[in-house]
Parts: C-alpha cells; sequence; structure tokens
C-alpha cells in the first residue's frame, strides 16, 4: 500500500529538517573555529606590526627634540599672548579717549589794554554795542571774500584735474600703438550689453 503524496512530501521535508538540526551544530561550531582562527591571525598580524612599530633611539630622540621645541615655542606664546593682549587693552583705551568728543575747556576772554581802557572811558555796554555792529558790517564782507575765494579754489581744482586728465591721456597715446579710446569705448558698450545696464 501506498503512501498518499502529501504524506510523502511532509516525511521528506522531516527529514531534510531533521538533516539540518543535525548538521546546524556542526556548521557553528565549524564557523566558531573560523571565527576564532580570523582572530588569532588578527592578534599575529598586529604582534608582528606593533615588533615593527617599535622606535629606535634614533627615532626617540628626534621625537624629544620635536617635543622640547614644541614645549619652548608653547611657553614663548603663553608668555607673549596675555602681554600682548594687554598692549592691545590700553592702545585702544587711548585711541578711544582721542576719538570720545572732548568738552572744550572755556578760557577767560584775554582782553588787551586797549579794550580795557576803552572800556573804562565808555562803558561796557558800549563796547558790546559796537561788537554787534561791527559783526553785523564786517561779517558779510567775510562771507563774501570767502565765497569767492571757495569759487577760485573751486575752479583752480578743476583745471587741475582737466590738466592731469589731458596729460594721462597723452602719455597713453605715447604708450598705445592703437586708438585706444576707440578700443575703450568698444570694450564698455560690450560690458554693458553683457551686463544687462545698457547704454
Amino acid at each position: 500500500m501506498e503512501l498518499p503524496r502529501q504524506v510523502e512530501e511532509a516525511a521528506n521535508i522531516a527529514e531534510e529538517l531533521m538533516q539540518g538540526i543535525q548538521q546546524a551544530p556542526q556548521q557553528e561550531a565549524q564557523q566558531a573555529q573560523e571565527v576564532q582562527e580570523a582572530q588569532e591571525e588578527t592578534v599575529e598580524e598586529n604582534e608582528t606590526s606593533e615588533e615593527q612599530d617599535v622606535p629606535h633611539d634614533d627615532d626617540v630622540q628626534e621625537l624629544r627634540k620635536f617635543k622640547d621645541r614644541y614645549l619652548s615655542l608653547k611657553g614663548k606664546y603663553d608668555a607673549e599672548v596675555p602681554r600682548l593682549h594687554q598692549e592691545l587693552r590700553e592702545f585702544k583705551q587711548s585711541v578711544f579717549e582721542r576719538l570720545a568728543p572732548q568738552t572744550p575747556k572755556e578760557e577767560p576772554k584775554v582782553e588787551n589794554d586797549k579794550v580795557a581802557k576803552f572800556k573804562e572811558e565808555y562803558g561796557e555796554e558800549f563796547v558790546e554795542n559796537l561788537r554787534e555792529l561791527l559783526k553785523a558790517e564786517v561779517d558779510p564782507l567775510i562771507r563774501s571774500n570767502v565765497s569767492q575765494v571757495e569759487q577760485q579754489v573751486a575752479s583752480v581744482e578743476d583745471t587741475q584735474i582737466k590738466a592731469a586728465q589731458q596729460n594721462f591721456a597723452s602719455y597713453i597715446d605715447s604708450k598705445v600703438q592703437n586708438n585706444w579710446r576707440e578700443i575703450a569705448k568698444q570694450n564698455i558698450k560690450i560690458w554693458f550689453k553683457k551686463s544687462n545696464l545698457g547704454m
């Protein structure tokens, strides 16, 4: 009598599982042994590399020299930096003191002897009125003279700027063979077009 097909398949699956269960401890033991061998190899490699990395006496002396140099430089740095910070603070303080608005000390008006005699003869009020009158008369004259001088200075500056521009242009003309002004104008137009500024 034959067993049904489903029973046979279940029996086959059960046999495979049993074989897998029986082989699992063997595979685990084999994997554990491979891991242990790999660890032993890495330990041996580390030991050999450590043996190779052992510094020689020359290397140790050179390392000591570098360490001594480093410590020397660090000591100098540690000594200089606080001093420099103090100098910087003092410098900042002196600069801020100079830049701070200073209240001008009112000095007593020193009047010359003629003004003092004039006050004695004609009185304080007359001298003050005379000063106001002179201010009213003299200030416009001074302002007009100053404005004329300022205009002359401005015109002199303009002529000097124009002369410097002409001298520069003639110097460039003597050094450049082509018509550099046209080339410059063309380059400026190209630049404006590229930068979308337009001319």
